[in-house]
């Protein structure tokens, strides 16, 4: 990951200024440059995606002022409802400048530079500390069987972000066609956010105290419905029905799914840049893979099912091997003792 490379050769501080300069320089060339040609749009775009590179530090840090042994699911529905919150503090800004008159994109441009001025508060020197996973009831697999642990997680993640894209990308489209108000389709995403916020903190004591393995394989089966109510109508009550599960579906695997990636790393900040590599991943699969049905049809979202299926079968097979690096290196434990 190009966060892990970037970290042997500076501090954690160093890249956060840097990323938050690049996006700076991206957001300068959008709001001030006028009939921009495209390898100009293409810089900026590039530019932009430095942003990337900051998630992962975030929560490493976070992970590294918790309590080593147990809230590391408290920590990450911490971090995500702190993630909604900013969202929907940003709709809500760009929406009140765009309705004063003033250029919209001044909107992340100041948020950026508030940015800019608590990353350099918050500097450490370089990396006095590392940051391992908490031990608590993270899976044990021996180090020939992490790797294919965690490409098959990799996998697992990308496919639950590839139906993550495509709901969000294709339902107001699929909706607006079915005869749906603009008005009520931004209702059900507002009423999703806020919904988030509300389950965040049960999801959170639930990764505390069953880990990530099960719960995360549980939220898969809940977008595998969520898709699939859907697919099966358009009246009000099942677009509300599908919207709350998609609730569940979309903060659930978020959480869960980093909490699994620091678990199988065993290190928060690795964790956290494998899963976001698989997000970037998954979200450009959600949305082109949708392209081969014509329309905006009830298919589309029989696509999502079976993306959250595939993934709830790998998360299994997942399961399985770690259970039984578990179970052999338990019967070796008993034989030496």
């Amino acid at each position: 990951m190009p966060h892990q490379w970037l970290k042997g050769m500076f501090s954690s501080s160093t890249i956060l200024l840097g990323s938050s300069v690049a996006v700076l320089a991206g957001i300068g060339l959008l709001t001030w440059a006028f009939a921009m040609p495209l390898p100009t749009i293409l810089v900026a775009a590039l530019l932009m995606a430095a942003y990337s590179l900051q998630y992962p530090i975030y929560l490493g840090r976070i992970a590294s002022e918790q309590e080593p042994r147990a809230r590391l699911g408290s920590s990450m529905a911490t971090v995500r409802r702190v993630w909604i919150l900013g969202y929907i503090v940003g709709l809500v800004l760009y929406s009140g400048v765009s309705l004063i008159g003033w250029a919209e994109l001044e909107v992340p441009l100041f948020a950026l530079l508030m940015t800019f001025v608590l990353q350099v508060v918050w500097r450490r020197p370089r990396d006095l500390r590392t940051t391992p996973v908490p031990r608590g009831d993270s899976p044990r697999v021996t180090p020939r069987n992490q790797m294919s642990v965690l490409v098959v997680l990799g996998l697992a993640i990308s496919l639950l972000r590839a139906t993550d894209s495509l709901r969000s990308t294709y339902f107001p489209l699929f909706a607006q066609q079915a005869g749906v108000a603009a008005a009520v389709i931004s209702l059900l995403f507002a009423a999703t956010a806020i919904s988030e916020l509300v389950i965040l903190r049960p999801l959170g004591r639930l990764g505390d105290h069953a880990g990530s393995t099960v719960p995360l394989m549980g939220v898969a089966a809940v977008g595998i419905c969520s898709m699939a109510l859907v697919a099966s109508g358009t009246s009000p009550w099942t677009l509300v029905g599908s919207q709350v599960l998609y609730a569940v579906f979309t903060s659930g695997f978020q959480l869960f799914g980093v909490q699994k990636f620091v678990e199988a790393s065993r290190h928060a900040e690795r964790g956290a840049s494998l899963y976001q590599g698989s997000l970037q991943v998954g979200g450009l699969i959600g949305i082109l893979l949708p392209l081969l049905i014509d329309g905006y049809g009830p298919g589309i979202f029989l696509i999502g099912s079976a993306l959250s299926a595939t993934a709830l079968v790998m998360l299994f097979i997942n399961a399985r091997k770690e259970g039984g690096a578990n179970a052999s290196r338990d019967r070796g434990n008993t034989h030496a003792g």
